[in-house]
């Protein structure tokens, strides 16, 4: 069996397998089999997008800048 690509950029790659899906409903339910974590990555903060231009960086909202638009915080 072969591996899937890792995005060698990413802090982790979540490897998943389609367990179900509707095409009715447009929803894929993905079921997670491995977890890959990059440790050699110097920067290890998380950046979840939110919907609206808002994301979290490590569990604290955070705004965008109101000139540039929607920007990663500084360091990631």
């Amino acid at each position: 069996m072969s591996r899937p690509p890792l995005i060698k950029e990413c802090l982790a790659n979540i490897e998943c397998r389609s367990s179900t899906s509707s095409a009715s409903h447009n929803i894929v339910v993905l079921e997670a089999v491995a977890a890959h974590v990059t440790s050699a990555r110097k920067e290890k903060r998380t950046c979840t997008p939110l919907a609206t231009e808002r994301f979290i960086v490590d569990g604290r909202p955070r705004e965008p800048p109101k000139a540039d638009g929607l920007q990663n915080p500084p360091g990631v």
